[in-house]
């Protein structure tokens, strides 16, 4: 990129004070360049920073499993632990025009986009009113539950039942909620492939679930096949799926139109506000129905 705006530079002093088409359009090339040559220095800055902020964060992860590492005996301390590297690494990647932004697709059979998470925290008992909205820049929901929650007003109740779909199954996390007196019901299945188109006409293999060892998971695999747990969890699928197909159907929004997590995270907050408007709309007009006898 340097060596490209340098050759602009040399071609601008040459046609400068000519009177030719050339010294007016040059300029706005070169313009171009130094533009994207700036933005490109800004995504290495951003990229570096993160580096640094990912490594300071695992750093505890790290010395922690190297004690556990220099407390086993003999050959059976394993493979050596590296610590995060502080510098970004080829496969980094960040988008020009929106950095906070990243690739992410709803399953392994999805297409990949550049967008971002949109989260929404909803009523199961009734209202169908989003309590919580936020967005992540992160694809996985593996460790969005406590950022979820957080939205909640402090107005309303802590919840007493959560509901979780596979994709926020992680245990720790739903250790500290659960420690605080919520009950959580997370899915234990595993994704489906059904999806995915096959051509060459042979059923599919039948594939044996894996085996649970962690004793967290199937404690709650085994609270999930109770037949309390299966009605309990029966109210997702008539609570926080219905929103966002409202959200997408009816209000019609499928794409956020603003660029930076901030403005996109006020974008979000809107959506759910003018869900939550007609939404209460609805529940107004039901309670005052009359009755005739």
């Amino acid at each position: 990129m340097e060596e490209k705006v340098q050759e602009l530079v040399e071609q601008a002093e040459q046609v400068d004070g000519t009177e030719s088409d050339a010294g007016d359009r040059l300029p706005e090339e070169l313009a171009r360049h130094e533009k994207l040559k700036a933005k490109l220095a800004r995504a290495k800055a951003v990229l570096e920073e993160r580096a640094k902020a990912k490594a300071v964060a695992e750093r505890p992860a790290y010395e922690a499993k190297v004690e556990a590492r220099n407390k086993r005996q003999g050959s059976s301390k394993g493979c050596l632990i590296k610590p995060s590297r502080q510098q970004p690494q080829p496969t980094d990647q960040i988008n020009l025009t929106d950095e906070d932004s990243n690739l992410m697709r709803a399953s392994k059979n999805s297409p990949y986009i550049q967008g971002y998470n949109a989260q929404a925290v909803v009523d199961a008992d009734g209202s169908q009113l989003v309590l919580g909205a936020r967005v992540s820049t992160c694809a996985s929901d593996r460790n969005e539950l406590i950022g979820d929650l957080e939205t909640i007003p402090r107005q309303l109740a802590e919840p007493a039942t959560i509901l979780l779909d596979t994709g926020y199954e992680n245990m720790d996390l739903i250790g500290q909620v659960e420690q605080n007196g919520a009950t959580v019901y997370c899915s234990m299945g595993q994704e489906r492939e059904h999806h995915q188109p096959r051509y060459d006409f042979k059923p599919p293999k039948e594939k044996k679930p894996a085996a649970i060892r962690d004793p967290r998971r199937q404690a709650m695999a085994d609270r999930m096949a109770t037949e309390t747990a299966r009605t309990i969890y029966r109210k997702r699928k008539q609570t926080v799926e219905p929103v966002f197909g409202i959200i997408k159907e009816v209000l019609g929004f499928r794409r956020f139109h603003l660029r930076g997590l901030p403005k996109v995270e006020t974008e979000w907050q809107l959506v759910c506000l003018s869900y939550n408007f007609k939404r209460l709309f609805n529940l107004i007009n039901n309670e005052t129905a009359v009755s005739i006898a």
